[in-house]
């Protein structure tokens, strides 16, 4: 006999990622005893990246959704149009947030994954203006990140400008 998968209702599914957006870590836990299919928890996860600042709880969040099934490479293509496309680490990388960034290459996430606009997180905190020594860019080179954008070097993180404690 085949067993079936208990279904989420949409008022469930709209409380959790309402609770993502609010980074509500209390509700997101209780949101979690019942069944969420796994691309909304990894919908949530990219909320929750993109509202998190540093220094909150958003970390702790964040695993806890991973060890419930978010996936770390899941490209975004939901209703939040503000990430549609958009890998986890390129938003942590858009927001500035180094410590996210760190965790995300923590647990493994491929530096060099690209959006549905073949760019990476690299390359939108370049294109963004960060500092090219940046904690984020920082961590991205040392994580192995490509220093070619779609086939052509990177001008302002080329090696002859790294200095070599980089």
């Amino acid at each position: 006999m085949k067993r079936s998968t208990p279904r989420s209702n949409p008022e469930h599914l709209r409380n959790f990622l309402e609770a993502c957006d609010n980074l509500n870590i209390t509700e997101v836990n209780k949101q979690l005893a019942q069944p969420i299919p796994k691309d909304i928890i990894s919908q949530g996860m990219h909320i929750i990246i993109e509202k998190a600042e540093k220094g909150d709880r958003s970390i702790e969040c964040l695993q806890t959704l991973l060890d419930y099934g978010g996936n770390l490479e899941y490209i975004n293509k939901g209703k939040f149009k503000i990430l549609l496309g958009r890998t986890m680490l390129i938003v942590a990388a858009e927001q500035k947030n180094p410590s996210i960034v760190s965790w995300l290459l923590d647990k493994g996430i491929d530096v060099n994954q690209l959006d549905e606009e073949g760019n990476t997180a690299l390359d939108i905190s370049v294109r963004n203006k960060d500092n090219p020594y940046s904690d984020c860019v920082r961590l991205l080179v040392k994580a192995g990140a490509s220093l070619n954008t779609q086939g052509k070097p990177r001008q302002i993180l080329s090696p002859v400008i790294l200095p070599p404690n980089f």
